[in-house]
């Protein structure tokens, strides 16, 4: 990373702090953008030729921003802290922080730009828009091939390491040190260099072990890594060559390995032909090896398989958009293309909603005909139940498309009749499904609220399944349709259990199902799968995509006939789209910023002053009113501003009005009388609603946004601009491009049917990066598969489910993916050599290879057994909890390996910070000082220091549960993902415990599955759990008295009143009290064995029973513990319906009963949902009278049998002649 790095502790903290103070100045940059406009500001303050005020000029025209005098001294103060400051230009090397010693790290110059300017203003034609550096995004991480390290000083022969070399090389360093002491730190080196941590945790782990001393033999150890850790495991194992044969196929598997075994097995140098020689033997060896070990199954490097950029892969070399023109100006390349000509068709080929059956027409109610692609399709659609897939543009009607296939899956309750035309018959109609899979939560509730309007005449009930709110069993089986996200119906299937009441779902819709291309793609492809291989004739399959280059690739995925492909170029987009593509080649973070900013300001201005709307999409909430905020003070400072306010005095009236009486965000009150508005998720749905309809009614002209806008709210704009494509990602932990859906998703907001004949389209991003974008909207980007990335975790899923439990069958299942379609379409871009594609034209020996290296992966995670012999799977415990809970192998693997029965509190949050779904999360300079802050806060001690990412995961975690507020845009972003992937990860550490039976900590970790949920504190009062509706002064003056909970229920309305000194909420804090569930147990015992009881426990309620608080039932666990309360003999849900609350419920299970008899065990009904909701009963056996013991059985004596024809009686000789 470019920019100033320190050199000592102490500056790395003055460093840190600065960082700290001025990353609030800057609008959500990018840590790099901060880091190096952080360097220039500290260049400015250290200038010593340089006054004061003069510095302070300097600054605010580096940060864009006018600082209080305070505010500079403070940073003034601060950077005279920082004593080794040398700017980037003095040397080529960047040094790395360690305490005194210097490590130089080499970095390579900046890519020269490929593209020539053609001169200021000038414009070209351009219909070969195809960039140099485009190549870079359809790049599959291959071999690294023959590179060599360059001989240096850290250099270690690989023939030199032997079992002991570390401890031998420590020996010297740690001379003062006990030998016992430096055998252990020799041992905890070895295992971390064995560790799959990356370099960079791997380094701050060593450095703190060595207490930041040692700096030549960490270096030494992290350049030769993974030599010291196999030549270690190969010489440990010296004497056993069947296990160190084994080991080297292993090492010769893996990037680094085949250089470490040259060393090992020759003495030649590099660049021999004989060193050639020995690659080449090499990999036919490896090759041999593994198929003498797996039979003809190859173990495949998934890693490299997978494509680097993910969504952001481009598998075309070249982008031709014919017509478009390049214009070049100072520090940036604007690309035109022409709006396309729009299709004409005959209103004589568009179907009239009268024409449809009678019974459809009130689902197209207010419509007088279906337009050109909705009448294209209406015959497949209504007609057939065959599957179907639909592109078109955006705003072409597909969800008018969408509704006929949901009729035709609703027409078989249809009872035709001459006059009425046909009714629905409600009986048979509550037994069929239909599933609509909606790629985000905003646009699943739009789809709710649409669709339930629409089909409301037929009584069809249509739910949200989504991860906000969950349906019952019972509601599921009640609801007609279904709409939810692909996560949600993946998690929702895979549940061996739900499969009796998903028999009734006739139709599956994906919307937006170019989403393939995606990171998400995987999880459409499963279901896909899953769904063609389970019932392939009894469910539609329906897919709704945007124009695509491969649609038939999709459409061979979709199982769909020839006659069910419909494709729609853009010309059928009812408002043509004028695109501009603009690429800023400035590399300086402040520069570029302003580039963008006279950039978005030129644009708006443009169309503005033609009496267009303008909508303007922002990647943070802070940037929204940074954003619109420049862009009213730049119209008044030129006086343009009369561009944006119309003249009319009514609008202008109204403006000011509505932000006078309505507006509560300050920023927003101050915009919106000039005509500027912002909307995002952190305004108040009040100031949300008022900025939506001002803007609908034409009285804003301008407004900037979040994302949230494009996907929640249908609010067309004439000009939609996309201000930078850069996001931040907290699952990568870092900035990354915008996913192809959201770009689409906001292009596809410019243009009003109503008003416009044509839309303007604006992307504004990096100059790489034009030709992404550019193929993405003019349908010339392939969409390729990303299912390798989760095929490990999705195979998992269907060996749970018993849908895949062999090698064939796995195969098999891979046929209907997405990724055998664009594997035999492009074999060479998925790994696959022509020769291999040309003798097996059906790829079933990749299929089978890939299914072979999954279950691999799989096996060494303990989440499958795999029986190579025979080629079967079997799932296990942990298995089934990974599927279940949609966790990834590796954490699974490490929560097996981590839970002891011992733990605390400490230890678990600990081990929730090991999952693999945070460890892209890293912890940035800036963050450092309030992350210290927050370490001090939280109640439960962080063992790390504030430098190890597992301090920052545990912490965040904790701060979303006390409700602390954080600053930092990237900071709060990690904490909402690390929140939102809490609940299942710690239900999955739960569910694990549960089923070890571990008693102490299965409550642990119930209790802090309750606290993630509900953000609330064993230490706080229970009445917390009932969110605003009990003010919080008053719990927080229950939580000063010292008055434990275990008395409120003891206490009637009058002491509530009393005891919060308000007699008008006591009321509501008495009733709540009495809401916490609470169940009365009595227990009835029965031996019916000298080793087996048979339990009857009487549950009776003992609360009150609220919808809004309980739902439409209460989930609790029945447990039945130990004598010591350690070991869980006997767990089972129990569920409290509402309308059974006031029944006394007999729930019956069997007991093993030990020797000798313990004395009692407890029995305990734990709530699921609810903190201090525990009932504990005792059961004891003193008085348990058992079974007496059982005689022995009759000893069999040793005779002789009676041959049958020697029976002397006949009747007695047919009847054993009968039965022999």
């Amino acid at each position: 990373m470019t920019g100033y790095q320190p050199l000592t502790r102490n500056t790395k903290q003055a460093w840190e702090e600065l960082l700290a103070n001025i990353q609030p100045l800057l609008d959500d940059e990018q840590q790099q953008s901060l880091r190096e406009c952080t360097t220039e500001t500290l260049e400015a303050l250290l200038n010593i030729e340089t006054r004061d005020i003069d510095k302070k000029e300097i600054v605010e025209e580096i940060l864009d921003i006018k600082l209080s005098e305070e505010y500079f001294r403070n940073l003034l103060v601060i950077s005279k802290k920082i004593t080794d400051f040398a700017t980037p230009e003095d040397h080529d090397e960047v040094m790395d922080i360690t305490d005194g010693q210097i490590i130089s790290v080499e970095f390579d110059d900046e890519q020269n730009e490929s593209n020539k300017r053609t001169g200021m203003g000038s414009t070209v034609v351009d219909d070969d828009l195809s960039d140099s550096e485009s190549e870079q995004g359809n790049q599959i991480r291959g071999n690294q091939g023959d590179n060599e390290q360059e001989v240096s000083s850290d250099y270690i022969d690989a023939k030199q390491i032997d079992a002991h070399w570390i401890q031998r090389e420590m020996g010297p360093l740690t001379s003062d040190e006990d030998a016992f002491v430096t055998q252990n730190r020799a041992t905890t080196v070895f295992e971390l260099l064995s560790s799959d941590k990356t370099d960079d945790t791997l380094e701050m782990e060593l450095l703190e072990l060595f207490e930041y001393e040692k700096t030549d033999f960490i270096k030494k150890c992290l350049t030769n890594r993974w030599k010291l850790s196999w030549c270690t495991k190969l010489d440990r194992l010296k004497g056993n060559e069947a296990a160190t044969e084994e080991l080297k196929r292993q090492l010769a598997q893996q990037p680094y390995g085949e250089q470490i075994l040259l060393e090992l097995s020759t003495e030649i140098k590099k660049g021999d032909a004989e060193a050639s020689a020995f690659r080449a033997q090499m990999r036919a060896n490896q090759k041999a090896s593994n198929r003498n070990v797996d039979k003809t199954k190859t173990l495949l490097d998934i890693q490299e398989l997978q494509f680097e950029n993910e969504g952001h892969t481009m598998s075309n070399k070249q982008c031709k958009v014919p017509g478009a023109t390049r214009v070049s100006f100072k520090g940036y390349d604007e690309v035109h293309v022409p709006a396309s000509v729009p299709h004409k068709g005959s209103e004589e080929d568009l179907i009239p909603i009268s024409k449809l059956p009678k019974w459809c027409q009130p689902a197209f109610e207010g419509m007088k005909r279906l337009n050109t692609i909705q009448s294209a399709c209406c015959t497949h659609a209504l007609s057939s139940p065959k599957n179907m897939l639909l592109c078109a543009p955006t705003g072409a009607g597909k969800t008018n498309v969408a509704v006929l296939t949901i009729l035709q899956a609703f027409s078989e309750a249809v009872d035709y009749d001459e006059d009425e035309g046909g009714t629905i018959d409600p009986d048979i109609l509550s037994d069929i499904k239909a599933v609509y899979v909606a790629p985000m939560k905003a646009l699943v509730q739009e789809v709710v609220t649409n669709l339930g309007n629409r089909l409301s005449a037929f009584n069809v009930k249509v739910s949200e399944l989504t991860g906000d709110s969950n349906m019952t069993s019972s509601e599921i089986r009640s609801s007609q349709l279904i709409v939810t996200t692909p996560e949600k119906w993946d998690i929702v299937t895979r549940k061996a259990g739900e499969k009796t009441y998903l028999d009734g779902v006739k139709l599956l819709i994906f919307d937006e199902i170019h989403l393939l291309h995606d990171s998400r793609g995987p999880v459409l492809e499963a279901i896909i799968a899953r769904m063609l291989r389970s019932n392939p004739d009894r469910i539609r399959l329906v897919g709704l995509s945007a124009t695509l280059p491969n649609y038939e690739d999709v459409a061979t995925t979709l199982a769909v006939p020839k006659e069910g492909l419909l494709h729609f170029n853009s010309s059928y987009r009812p408002i043509p789209l004028e695109q501009q593509y603009i690429g800023i080649m400035e590399k300086k973070p402040m520069k570029r910023r302003a580039v963008m900013n006279d950039i978005v300001y030129k644009k708006v201005m443009e169309d503005a002053s033609k009496q267009h709307q303008v909508m303007v999409f922002t990647h943070s909430r802070k940037d929204t009113a940074a954003t619109a905020k420049m862009l009213k003070d730049r119209a008044l400072e030129n006086g343009e501003l009369s561009n944006i306010l119309k003249d009319s005095s009514t609008t202008r009236d109204i403006l000011e009005q509505i932000a006078r009486d309505t507006i509560k965000d300050p920023q927003l009150k101050e915009l919106i009388p000039f005509g500027f508005g912002i909307h995002h998720a952190g305004l108040s749905r009040t100031d949300r609603s008022a900025v939506e309809k001002l803007f609908d009614k034409k009285h804003l002209r301008v407004l900037v946004s979040t994302a949230t806008l494009a996907w929640g709210v249908n609010l067309p704009a004439h000009t939609v601009i996309i201000k930078g494509t850069q996001i931040y990602n907290p699952e990568k932990g870092k900035w990354t491009e915008l996913s192809s859906l959201d770009v689409m998703q906001m292009i596809g907001r410019a243009g009003r049917p109503q008003y416009d004949k044509q839309g303007v389209g604006i992307i504004v991003t990096g100059h790489t990066e034009l030709p992404f974008y550019l193929s993405l909207l003019n349908q010339q980007l392939p969409i390729e598969s990303q299912f390798v990335t989760k095929l490990a975790d999705q195979l998992n899923a269907e060996i749970v489910m018993g849908n895949v439990l062999t090698i064939d069958e796995g195969v098999d299942w891979l046929r209907y993916t997405y990724l055998y379609a664009r594997m035999r379409r492009n074999p060479t871009l998925y790994g696959v050599s022509a020769e291999e594609a040309e003798e097996d034209p059906d790829l079933f020996q990749r299929r089978a290879d890939l299914i072979h290296t999954a279950a691999s992966i799989l096996e060494k995670s303990s989440l499958v057994k795999y029986d190579r012999r025979s080629e079967t799977f079997t799932s296990t415990d942990l298995g089934r909890v990974a599927s279940h809970y949609y966790l990834t192998s590796g954490t699974v693997q490490r929560f097996n390996e981590g839970l002891r029965p011992t733990m605390h509190d400490l230890d678990v949050y600990r081990l929730f910070s090991m999952a693999d779904e945070f460890k892209h999360i890293s912890v940035r300079d800036e963050e450092k000082a309030e992350l210290q802050k927050l370490l001090i806060r939280v109640p439960i001690p962080v063992k790390e220091n504030v430098d190890n990412p597992l301090a920052k995961v545990n912490v965040l975690l904790q701060a979303y549960i006390s409700s602390l507020k954080l600053d930092g845009f990237a900071l709060t972003a990690d904490m909402i993902y690390v929140t939102q992937s809490a609940g299942r990860v710690l239900r999955a550490m739960f569910e694990t415990v549960l089923r070890r039976g571990w008693a102490n900590l299965a409550q642990i970790l119930l209790t802090i599955c309750i606290q993630v949920e509900r953000r609330v504190w064993l230490s706080h009062s229970p009445l917390r759990q009932f969110g605003g509706d009990v003010p919080l002064q008053i719990i927080q003056s229950l939580e000063r008295k010292n008055f434990s909970w275990e008395r409120y229920n003891d206490l009637g309305l009058d002491d509530v009143s009393k005891l919060i000194n308000n007699r008008e909420l006591g009321k509501k804090v008495f009733h709540c009290i009495h809401m916490i569930p609470r169940l009365d147990l009595k227990a009835d015992i029965k031996p019916l064995t000298r080793s087996m009881v048979r339990v009857s426990l009487a549950i009776t309620a003992d609360f009150k029973f609220h919808p809004k608080y309980h739902g439409v039932a209460e989930t609790f666990l029945i447990m039945v513990l130990d004598p010591d309360e350690e070991q869980i003999l006997h767990v089972e849900p129990f569920v409290l319906a509402r309308d059974h609350v006031s029944e006394e419920h007999i729930v019956y299970f069997y007991l093993p009963i030990l020797d000798p008899m313990p004395p009692q065990y407890f029995i305990k009904a734990v709530s699921e949902r609810w903190l201090w909701s525990e009932a504990t009963l005792p059961v004891s056996f003193r008085k348990l009278i058992l079974p007496e013991k059982g005689f022995p059985s009759t000893e069999l004596k040793d005779l002789r049998p009676i041959e049958v024809a020697s029976s002397s009686i006949p009747k007695k000789y047919h009847f054993f002649l009968r039965r022999s």
